[in-house]
């Protein structure tokens, strides 16, 4: 397998300090008139079709749709591969990982994105990531501490569930669950890298004991942007022609607030 840096011909490439940032335009009277979009650094890795291992890195909008399909894993997390256990920042596209619904199945694609302590954010959960500790879910759930990201989403099973969706489990998001006491909110006072992994289809892997999804942006009609801002935010995913090729999602996604909402949960 033979690794090689893919440039990032075509965009924009302005100087770079922080991994969401942000500044004003000033017009000609000297006034502050535009506000720039909030901008965030992605890294991706990814599988190409001669089985290649490409990396490379694109400055794209600090919004939800993007930031989503980055934050999810934090550096130490165990995943198991054909090769035994391996934290996901030493996995590489072309690995084979342990899936929970289709046994070993091999790694497309993996980005990242690194949270800053200070740096601004739209939403403020992009500052922060959560720590579940041993046997928070119960035994083994996880085995050993685990850090997540801030759009990390966790397999639930509730009465409710079925209700709502009509399935026995859906994916929640981690946040939903801090109680300040076993599963806490973290404020990192150094910059730490969050990661997530992509495969042909969506899954679910056991990460330290837990339950997590992989990349998927959403159901191609949820997913709201401009044509020229569809076509940057695809060239993060390169193993996908389009983004109806991201195809169904494995379980419903929900907030604990929807099962509280009708008091089912």
């Amino acid at each position: 397998m033979r690794k090689t840096h893919q440039a990032v011909a075509g965009l924009a490439t302005e100087s770079y300090t922080s991994p969401a940032h942000s500044g004003r335009i000033a017009s000609q009277d000297g006034r502050l008139s535009r506000v720039k979009p909030l901008m965030r650094k992605y890294e991706v890795a990814h599988l190409t079709p001669s089985y290649d291992i490409e990396e490379f890195t694109r400055i794209a909008p600090a919004s939800a749709v993007f930031e989503d399909c980055f934050a999810a894993i934090g550096r130490g997390a165990i995943l198991q591969t054909q090769n035994g256990p391996v934290a996901v920042e030493d996995l590489l596209p072309g690995d084979k990982i342990k899936t929970s619904t289709n046994g070993f199945q091999t790694l497309r694609w993996r980005g990242s994105m690194t949270i800053v302590p200070g740096a601004r954010n739209k939403r403020p959960e992009m500052g922060t990531m959560t720590r579940l500790t041993a046997d928070a879910l119960g035994y083994g759930r996880p085995g050993m501490d685990l850090v997540l990201g801030p759009s990390a989403r966790m397999l639930h099973k509730a009465p409710g569930v079925k209700t709502l969706t009509g399935s026995d489990a859906a994916f929640a998001p981690v946040r939903d669950f801090i109680d300040g006491s076993s599963i806490i909110e973290l404020r990192p006072i150094a910059p730490v890298h969050c990661y997530q992994l992509g495969f042909d289809n969506h899954e679910q892997i056991n990460v330290n004991g837990v339950e997590l999804e992989t990349l998927h942006p959403g159901l191609a009609h949820t997913v709201q942007m401009r044509s020229d801002m569809q076509l940057l935010f695809m060239s993060l995913f390169p193993h996908k022609d389009s983004i109806t090729d991201f195809d169904v999602l494995l379980h419903p996604r929900l907030n604990l607030r929807d099962l509280d909402m009708f008091a089912v949960a």
